[in-house]
């Protein structure tokens, strides 16, 4: 490596440096609006502003706040992310300036904490620092530290390394406290996100004491330590706390999956090479099968990574080997998230934050090797100034509603972004730009009549413009799609209020007068007193309607898994009943389970088909 008079900074300056890098390419987003998640975890969670939900914020899952049930909702437990919200609202108040800020400080360190861990791994001040440069500037990261509810992936980084970094300093001084710090730090990276990644942490802290010498016992027992820790987490998740959620099984064979996930593993180089066009609604179409045209790429760069592992080995480039192992063992939980908007494989850019390590580190190392200081210069003058001019670019994205809608819903098909749509039509109306708001709203219609959302907000829209009627029209529309949605019929009941019309329930002749009256409490969403009536007349006359009834309330509180033991309720005294088969369709849809889903609707069809063949 050449040699370099280049004086050391002191650690003091090397955090400003790296805050004041983070500061400028972030200056952009400090003054932006709550968006998205944003609005619902902070504007709107009552929580974070009382100390004395304190227990509850601990103890629940991150949407405990909610009054309404979410009927699609993924329950994390991430009490330190709340906590760091419920701390920004003792400062700030709901100024988003305070959070924003949070953040990019939050980022800063966690860039330092990069410098700290490779220096302290490799022991090369150079390699550290500009490794941490590169990470604190790069504009893949925006989405992560510009999007306030982002901050979880910097919360999980940050105590990630902390507990490494920590550890090595009990390795190398023989402080227990430090030992207690790492395992503290351990903690709370468990505490501020869900990631596979932190299971590797005991074994990365093993390699740590192998390196520091330790002896065998002590070096097993703290092993020993941190595994337990993660055993009594998970369990206390499965016992005590929220359940941890299975994600939903893949529908494609195993071969497939690894394929799927190198490709998506090459579309996040790709980015870290080459980050243009960066926006938060990102997918990639799944493999077709295991044939020559779908696996000849992705094995070819399985071979290629495989190749430069073991040669940088051979050749003591333990950076280059220690970076790819951190950025594939750091990505390949993945594969169990990438089906989470099927038929798409999702890619969210915030997911590269802790794997890009190994990259940067692998970067800098080639960058410094170099055999001329004047090409070291000119490659640090070609990205480091290019990188930083595309963080301020994507940082002003994130600074207004409308305009960050416009610009990211340009990369996304119409059919695969119908929430995000929905989103920004709900923002051109908040802003009052009517006109664009129905034409949104008509067109995601258009797209997918099949959602009741889209229905709601073109009511929305005509209802902010006093057009009472053609608000109702579509109200009513909405409710075609979902006859027990109870938003759209709350919202009917609001209009009739303003209108001075008197609000008509509109019950199915179907339904006996107890039916009548359990339909009457799922179309207002009193759904506590759905299931006390239910229950009552569950216990004199079981029928398959009363289950079903049942089944669709449970579903409506997101409680999927007891919704379909009430549709098999159903099931059991009527095997042909159409609502049951249907509404349980609905809710393994709702879970994931799709190919269970088809299943059902397939079965509704045969027995429809047969039904017209006796006729």
């Amino acid at each position: 490596m050449v040699k370099n008079n280049m004086p050391r900074l002191s650690k003091p300056v090397i955090v400003l440096l790296l805050f004041a890098v983070s500061l400028a390419i972030y200056a952009n987003s400090l003054n932006g609006d709550f968006l998205l998640d944003d609005k619902l975890i902070i504007k709107v969670n009552e929580y974070i502003k009382d100390i004395r939900n304190l227990p509850r914020i601990i103890t629940h899952q991150v949407f405990i706040f909610q009054s309404d049930p979410l009927e699609n909702q993924y329950k994390l437990y991430r009490p330190v992310y709340i906590l760091s919200f419920a701390l920004d609202y003792f400062l700030f108040g709901l100024k988003p300036f305070g959070y924003h800020l949070t953040n990019v400080l939050m980022h800063s360190f966690t860039a330092f904490l990069v410098f700290l861990f490779i220096l302290g791994f490799f022991k090369d001040y150079r390699l550290a620092l500009l490794s941490s440069i590169l990470f604190c500037l790069h504009p893949l990261h925006t989405e992560t530290v510009s999007f306030i509810s982002g901050r979880s992936e910097i919360l999980v980084s940050m105590f990630s390394l902390l507990a490494v970094i920590l550890y090595k300093k009990y390795a190398s001084s023989g402080r227990g406290w430090f030992y207690f710090a790492s395992l503290l730090s351990f903690i709370g990276a468990f505490l501020s996100r869900e990631a596979g990644f932190l299971v590797f942490l005991p074994f990365l802290i093993f390699i740590t004491g192998l390196k520091e010498r330790l002896k065998a016992r002590t070096l097993a027992l703290h092993c020993a330590s941190y595994l337990g820790i993660f055993a009594i987490y998970a369990i206390l998740r499965m016992s005590v706390l929220v359940p941890i959620e299975m994600v939903p099984g893949s529908k494609y064979p195993f071969s497939w999956d690894v394929l799927n996930f190198l490709c998506v593993l090459m579309e996040y180089l790709r980015l870290l090479v080459f980050p243009v066009n960066l926006h938060i609604f990102r997918s990639i179409a799944p493999v077709s099968g295991f044939n020559l045209s779908s696996a000849f790429l992705p094995l070819s760069f399985l071979f290629a990574l495989t190749a430069a592992f073991i040669f940088s080995l051979r050749k003591k480039a333990y950076p280059i080997a220690f970076g790819i192992g951190w950025t594939v063992i750091a990505f390949a939980y993945l594969i169990k998230f990438m089906h989470k908007f099927p038929p798409r494989i999702v890619m969210e850019e915030h997911w590269a934050y802790l794997p890009s390590i190994g990259f940067f580190l692998i970067l800098a190392y080639i960058i410094l090797r170099l055999k001329r200081p004047v090409l070291i210069w000119a490659a640090l003058f070609l990205v480091i100034p290019a990188w930083a001019i595309l963080t301020v670019i994507n940082s002003g994205h994130w600074r207004e509603e409308v305009s960050f809608y416009r610009y990211n819903l340009k990369f996304t098909q119409p059919m695969l972004s119908v929430i995000p749509r929905i989103n920004f039509v709900i923002a051109l109306y908040e802003h009052r730009l009517y006109n664009e708001a129905i034409a949104g709203a008509k067109e995601l219609v258009a797209v997918n009549p099949y959602n009741w959302m889209s229905y709601a907000i073109l009511g929305d829209t005509y209802m902010g413009m006093k057009r009472y009627a053609e608000a109702e029209e579509a109200y009513r529309s909405a409710l075609k799609v979902d006859y027990f949605c109870w938003q759209v019929n709350r919202k009917l009941k609001a209009l009739s209020e303003i209108t001075g019309k008197p609000y008509k329930e509109e019950i199915d002749p179907v339904f006996t007068p107890a039916e009548a009256k359990i339909v009457s409490f799922i179309k207002m969403g009193d759904f506590a007193q759905a299931l006390s009536v239910l229950n009552k007349e569950l216990s004199v006359t079981p029928t398959p309607g009363l289950y079903t009834l049942a089944g669709i309330t449970l579903g409506k509180m997101g409680k999927y898994a007891q919704s379909i033991a009430a549709f098999k309720a159903a099931l059991k005294i009527n095997p042909a009943y159409e609502p049951a088969l249907a509404n349980m369709g609905v809710s393994y849809a709702k879970m994931g389970l799709f190919s269970k889903a088809d299943e059902l609707f397939l079965r509704i069809e045969n027995q429809n088909k047969k039904k017209d063949k006796r006729f």
